[in-house]
């Protein structure tokens, strides 16, 4: 009765290794299958080209006022996908958001432009204005360019 107890236990473990790994297999076959584009980022696997490859500066303004003290104005962002001696190449036309972040890198604001064709005005500067973010607060800049 023992010897029986005992193949009955093995027996439920191997066919639920056998289950466990077969399942494994179906899911991973699955998920190589999947594709997607370089444009964007989904399930799959795909080269993401990017624009701009040595990445980017940021500055950013600020105004005093005596009731409220110093807010951020602008964000500049600067060495932007430059080809050549022209600013923007690569990432001409493409969207580029820009998020002021603060403690446990929390949001403080966020804008997104669109930049222009190089040589053409000051698209890396961006307007924090209307978002009334105190200065002191801001501890770090993220800067995403896409498209």
């Amino acid at each position: 009765m023992e010897n029986y107890a005992r193949r009955i236990v093995g027996t439920r473990w191997i066919l639920a290794l056998t289950l466990g790994a077969t399942a494994f297999a179906t899911v991973f076959a699955f998920a190589a299958s999947l594709t997607v584009t370089s444009g964007g980022l989904g399930a799959g696997n795909a080269a993401v080209t990017s624009c701009d490859t040595d990445g980017v500066n940021t500055s950013h303004g600020v105004t005093y006022a005596a009731t409220t003290g110093y807010k951020v104005t602008t964000v500049t962002v600067t060495n932007i996908g430059v080809n050549g001696a022209s600013a923007n190449g690569a990432c001409a036309g493409k969207s580029m958001r820009v998020q002021l972040t603060g403690a446990s890198n929390a949001s403080l604001g966020e804008k997104t432009v669109t930049l222009a064709s190089p040589g053409t005005g000051s698209d890396s500067q961006v307007d924090f204005t209307a978002n009334d973010v105190a200065a002191s607060s801001v501890t770090g800049v993220h800067v995403v360019i896409s498209g």
